[in-house]
């Protein structure tokens, strides 16, 4: 007899009256419960097949939103708020104190083999610190260092000089060796910097308390303009001097925003260290280096984005996701690429922001909207146990990654910084 026979009865399963019960096909499994005479149909069958289509979104829908992003939105809580613990030992950190930080401060020894602290430590009269509004009204600190030696090198005085505005990553803040020693070697060289700790770091002012100190580079956004605003304009009268827009440039790093600013300003050149492209793709990798099957999950990255952009103050990371942005410019939002620069600094052993998901990517991007890109893809390897990210200014090669560097801020502004000598690493 086959499925469609009326007298079938060797299961309770299938068509039940004017009902098709979400069940098996095989007659011989009692899995229907709908009570009252029952045969299996063809239409039974596609009625097991429609119920578990059904069933199995919606199961996946209350896992995902109802169980499992409850508890990743809590593990991610110190990553969006802090520990008051780690901030009330970073509140005082100052450019003449600095430490290294993380994994690298001692576990890579062999990789900074060469480097002491001490050396790359600034004086109290070589730098301004500055209390500035963020674009948002957030009073945030920041340290104004007036290059050094640019009438020997080319540049001239610091009023005459251009200005680096560093913009740190997601998770660190201004004084530790990431932004440091770039810091030290472009002010040596005759190049003004200008660093700031993004909100509620240091003595930065904090958003109110219901919203996230770190938002993975969304609000902190309106802290880069804000230090553009300082340095181009200087509406407060902090600092000795300006600098026009066009002798500034950005360098970002790993989850910095200076990007986003660089497309919406026009600022002419930009170095992008080892820096993040797609947020989504970041979180993906995080949720899978948590555990592979939390990494297969159906869009665990959507889910992640959710918990730190429902607790951002404005947009959050989702609307202001870096990859998505040289999509969103138009004519009256973002000036023309054109004569604009931008320098890749990448190391391909980079485990944590991984090369071809964001070097890759970002000289595709960036090549494909017009800008003039330079690449300095290096291979470096480091010891066992020794992070390996943002490390090309101070691993083996330092000294030339930082010559390729200067040469390139030469070209963005048509200057000469005897970048063959580089004082700092010499």
């Amino acid at each position: 007899m086959g499925v469609d026979d009326p007298d079938t009865r060797r299961g309770r399963c299938g068509r039940c009256g004017d009902i098709l019960c979400p069940c098996c096909c095989n007659p011989r499994h009692r899995c229907c419960c709908c009570g009252g005479p029952c045969r299996v149909t063809k239409l039974g069958c596609l009625g097991c097949c429609v119920w578990t289509l059904i069933a199995l979104p919606v199961l996946w829908a209350a896992l995902s939103w109802g169980v499992l992003k409850p508890i990743m939105c809590g593990q991610m809580e110190t990553e969006l708020w802090p520990e008051s613990k780690w901030l009330d030992s970073i509140r005082d950190r100052n450019p003449q104190e600095w430490t290294f930080v993380g994994s690298q401060a001692d576990k890579c020894t062999e990789w900074m083999a060469g480097i002491d602290v001490e050396d790359w430590r600034f004086g109290a009269s070589d730098y301004q610190e500055v209390f500035f509004e963020s674009s948002d009204g957030l009073l945030l600190q920041g340290v104004f260092i007036p290059g050094k030696n640019g009438v020997a090198t080319g540049l001239g005085p610091p009023e005459q000089a251009p200005t680096i505005i560093q913009v740190h990553g997601h998770g660190p803040y201004v004084f530790q060796q990431s932004q440091m020693i770039p810091a030290k070697g472009l002010s040596e060289q005759g190049f003004n910097v200008f660093a700031f700790n993004n909100q509620g770091l240091c003595k930065s002012e904090g958003p109110p308390s219901e919203y996230a100190t770190r938002t993975f580079g969304a609000d902190e956004i309106t802290n880069t303009l804000g230090a553009i605003t300082l340095v181009t304009e200087d509406p407060d009268g902090l600092l000795s001097f300006t600098t026009p827009i066009s002798r500034v440039g950005l360098y970002t790093e790993s989850g910095g925003n200076a990007m986003v600013q660089f497309f919406r300003t026009g600022i002419p050149g930009l170095v992008m260290h080892a820096s993040i492209c797609d947020w989504f793709d970041r979180f993906q990798q995080s949720a899978t280096e948590v555990s592979p099957v939390l990494g297969w999950w159906p869009m665990v990255s959507t889910l992640l984005m959710q918990c730190a952009s429902e607790n951002a103050q404005r947009g959050g990371i989702i609307e202001e996701n870096y990859a998505d942005q040289l999509d969103k410019c138009t004519s009256s939002t973002c000036p023309s690429a054109e004569g604009r620069k931008v320098m890749l600094m990448y190391n391909k052993a980079d485990t944590y922001n991984v090369f071809d998901a964001n070097a890759v990517t970002w000289e595709a991007s960036l090549k494909g909207a017009g800008f003039d890109v330079t690449t300095d893809f290096s291979d470096e390897s480091a010891e066992e146990g020794c992070n390996g990210h943002v490390t090309e200014l101070y691993g083996p090669d330092r000294k030339e990654h930082f010559q390729r560097m200067c040469t390139f801020w030469e070209s963005v502004f048509g200057v000469n910084a005897s970048c063959d000598t580089v004082l700092s690493f010499e």
